[in-house]
């Protein structure tokens, strides 16, 4: 019986599984927290079904096969990894809402157990990179009868929540006076989707090859069609940076003079970004000319950047509010309003200032210098680059979204890009093994 199970369960097969399955957003809920009376969706506590099979399939092929076989390389953004989860834990422990806190902590270990599964040098990258693209598929083909038929029906086996084009709350776009459903596939929000399918298209770049080059492009022209109906103005904004980067660093055949390039460009890139994030709505309205839905939108999101600052009142800003606490910590700063009201800034690095405070914000930054670092060593490598620009997908996501770190489907993509980017590329060779 040993001998069979460690026949057909293997570090590789559970990732594959799990990558295979993620978008499907099936869950147990076990409690929740309030604000105004009401239960809000950032106070849930649950465990996902793809983290009782990570957690369980984990224990199993560790103890058939051994613990993971990880390159000594790897060994600072493992220590960085293990930090934020360090600090993410101790602020959960003080953090005035226990529920989502316990809620945060717990997609965050999953997620770095995830990452750590992902380095074990006996899991071949390419078969999960498969499975994270055929995992899309079907939500694909739901997202454009969504866009198509206005709407779809809930599931609780699949997790799926109902979606109607006339419905107050679900994400639509205006054109010619008429609501149209945004694509949200199996997935809790449009722009979460469009993340995935973003990063999606350099996987599909990567996996291409001369022999299936007809498919590849087909399958492109699909997913990119996804990526439009899906209207995320964040994902799509990713995609052009980080294939556009990419192409740079594939044309270019002098490694010094690519570095040389990309470091001013990379300058430039986070300084735009950041002036479009303080000016984001002044922009959008500039250039899209308003409309009821988009006036709204971008009142809302100017207004999340004045509040932020109310949420670190009273707070111990080297830990921060706690996991998962920031639309409580701007409940109590703002009283009195209705659920909806209370959104995480659409903001990464804010939402981690807030939550985690600046050691918390710290050690996160620290993880991801330790990425480009590997990730950039390997230029102008095809496989490296082609993992740079999923980096930075997630890179221009960041400043104007929060499900990256507030959700566990976000967090599984961070887990996914940043294993891509210390892996790509690599030199296969078992010399230097934790």
């Amino acid at each position: 019986m040993r001998a069979l199970f460690e026949k057909w369960i293997s570090p590789t097969g559970l990732l594959v599984a799990i990558f295979f399955l993620l978008p499907w957003q099936t869950r147990y809920i076990f409690d929740w927290s309030y604000l105004s009376g009401a239960s809000t969706q950032f106070g849930i506590l649950s465990l996902y079904v793809t983290q009782v099979l990570l957690i369980l399939g984990l224990c199993i092929v560790y103890i058939l096969r051994g613990r993971p076989r990880i390159d000594s390389g790897y060994q600072a953004a493992l220590s960085w990894g293990a930090g934020v989860v360090f600090v993410s834990v101790l602020s959960g422990i003080f953090a005035h809402q226990s529920i989502p806190a316990l809620a945060g902590m717990l997609d965050l270990t999953c997620a770095a157990l995830a990452f750590l599964a992902l380095l074990d040098k006996r899991v071949s990258l390419k078969p999960v990179m498969i499975a994270f693209v055929a995992g899309l598929c079907l939500p694909l083909g739901l997202g454009l009868a969504q866009v198509a038929f206005g709407g779809s029906g809930a599931s609780t086996l699949l997790g799926l929540a109902g979606r109607d084009a006339q419905a107050l709350g679900d994400a639509v776009i205006m054109l010619g006076g008429e609501r149209v459903l945004r694509a949200y596939g199996s997935f809790p929000h449009p722009n979460i989707f469009g993340g995935y399918l973003a990063v999606a298209l350099l996987v599909l770049s990567s996996l291409a090859t001369l022999k299936n080059r007809k498919f590849m492009l087909v399958a492109i022209l699909v997913f990119a069609a996804g990526l439009f109906l899906t209207g995320s103005r964040s994902a799509l904004l990713g995609f052009m940076l980080g294939s556009g980067l990419t192409l740079l660093v594939l044309r270019s055949r002098n490694l010094s003079l690519t570095k040389k390039i990309l470091l001013p460009i990379a300058s430039l890139v986070v300084g735009a970004v950041l002036l479009v994030t303080v000016f984001a709505p002044q922009l959008a309205a500039a250039v899209r000319g308003g409309g009821a839905l988009e006036n709204r939108s971008l009142s809302e999101r100017s207004e999340q950047y004045q509040e932020f600052l109310s949420t670190m009142q009273g707070t111990d800003w080297l830990f921060g509010n706690g996991p998962r606490n920031y639309v409580f910590a701007l409940a109590d700063a703002h009283p009195d309003r209705a659920v909806w009201e209370y959104q995480p800034i659409h903001n990464v690095p804010l939402l981690l200032m807030s939550e985690l405070g600046v050691i918390g914000f710290l050690a996160v930054l620290g993880w991801v210098a330790c990425l480009d670092r590997q990730n950039f060593s390997r230029f102008p490598e095809r496989q490296a680059a082609l993992a740079h620009g999923m980096g930075k997908v997630l890179f221009v996501i960041v400043f104007f979204d929060h499900y990256l770190w507030s959700s566990w489907a976000g967090l599984m993509l961070v887990a996914f890009v940043g294993a891509s980017m210390l892996r790509q590329g690599e030199k296969r060779s078992d010399s230097s093994l934790l």
